[in-house]
């Protein structure tokens, strides 16, 4: 009897425990269920951008960029408009997966217009959004998308987001030192992400070598060798919505490199971007998250440029639709850029020269020509330095 009693323990025991492993089982499989589906929202706001460098006769330091960013799991779509003196720029960017192609097409019209004209189209591989004419979509990406690219809080190793010194090294491959913070509640909005340089400055001789080798590497100035900080983004304030928390407000603030300085911590302010949601919805309100790309629209396509066997960007004129890259494998514009890369070296390592924007935008094309000034003006390294 006594054997029967313990066999009969053994089994409510190990009862017992299958039992907590199925709820806990179950309990897990319904948060990961109920995060999928709060991991879906549409948000519209408005950023007030300051830059604080000196900037060219004419350009003005205060803009506003209105936008609009839906989600939906691993689909993103990012809208935004901003009106500069003379020009206004529209882009709009999507994918449908965590490192899927990203899409991207941009419009331009003179403000005493209503008639919108193209500038481009590109198309390249994720996780990361650099569309050339427009770096707002970069920041409005890490505010609102990023959180999948970095599954837990911390220092840690992170694909470039604001390239430095040369808009070729979108396409160069190397990483950098994030420190990000995530908020406690769904869908786990980043609450805080600072940016670091690494001391490394990468450059290209001539432009063409971008075609035929990796960048050049050489510390930055002192006192910067060993990096510095980039770029700071925090939320300033929350909103709710049942369990979900949204960054309701939120500040992103680059630095850069400064004459003379005494430390790595002696930065100019290169601008002050504050931004504020202004419509929260938990449905993303979008018929496709890819935008829609016209016909003729000139498309600068990147997607093979980290294949094993890398064929670097080529252009080519728009059909009305988004070609996949098998259809553009027979395309004589793919067919010619393969043709040229021939003749320029057997191997390739790099990307070519870069894509020629008709107007460029944005904070880091200020900053990257802040930056060279930075390094032509700089003193000569202490001796001893590394």
């Amino acid at each position: 009897m006594q054997r029967q009693g313990n066999i009969l323990n053994w089994h409510r025991k190990r009862n017992g425990l299958v039992i907590l492993a199925i709820c806990s089982c179950l309990i897990a499989f319904g948060s990961i269920i109920a995060r999928a589906q709060d991991d879906q929202f549409f948000l519209q706001g408005d950023v007030y951008s300051e830059v604080k460098i000196k900037l060219a006769k004419g350009s003005s330091p205060n803009t506003v960029t209105r936008f609009q960013v839906a989600v939906s799991n691993s689909n993103w779509n990012i809208k935004m408009e901003r009106a500069g003196n003379v020009y206004t720029i529209k882009t709009e960017a999507g994918s449908t997966g965590t490192n899927a192609e990203i899409y991207a097409v941009s419009y331009i019209r003179k403000n005493s217009s209503n008639n919108w004209d193209v500038l481009a189209a590109s198309a390249r591989p994720g996780p990361i959004p650099y569309i050339l004419a427009e770096p707002m979509i970069q920041v409005l990406w890490f505010a609102f998308v990023s959180r999948h690219l970095y599954p837990q809080d911390g220092r840690q190793s992170s694909p470039q987001i604001f390239v430095r010194f040369s808009l070729e090294l979108n396409n160069a491959q190397f990483s950098v030192l994030v420190d990000v913070k995530h908020a406690p509640q769904l869908p786990y909005f980043l609450s805080r992400g600072v940016m670091f340089e690494d001391g490394i400055r990468r450059y290209w001789e001539e432009e063409e070598d971008a075609w035929v080798q990796p960048p050049e590497e050489e510390p930055l100035p002192y006192p910067y060798e060993h990096g510095y900080t980039n770029c700071i983004y925090a939320v300033e304030e929350f909103g709710e919505i049942g369990p979900m928390a949204w960054p309701k407000k939120f500040s992103f603030v680059q630095y850069g490199m400064k004459n003379r300085a005494t430390n790595a911590a002696d930065l100019d302010l290169f601008c002050v971007m504050t931004g504020s949601v202004t419509n929260f919805e938990s449905e993303p309100q979008v018929s496709s998250f890819i935008p829609e790309v016209p016909k003729g629209m000139i498309v600068n396509d990147e997607r093979f440029i980290w294949d094993m066997a890398p064929v670097f960007s080529f252009t080519y004129p728009s059909t009305g639709q988004w070609l996949s890259k098998d259809e553009v494998t027979n395309t004589p514009a793919y067919l010619a850029q393969i043709k040229e890369q021939l003749w320029r070296v057997p191997v390739q390592k790099a990307r070519p020269r870069q894509f020629k924007m008709p107007v460029v935008y944005g904070l880091n094309w200020w900053c990257f020509l802040e930056e060279v000034r930075v390094i032509v003006n700089s003193p000569p390294r202490r001796p001893g330095s590394n």
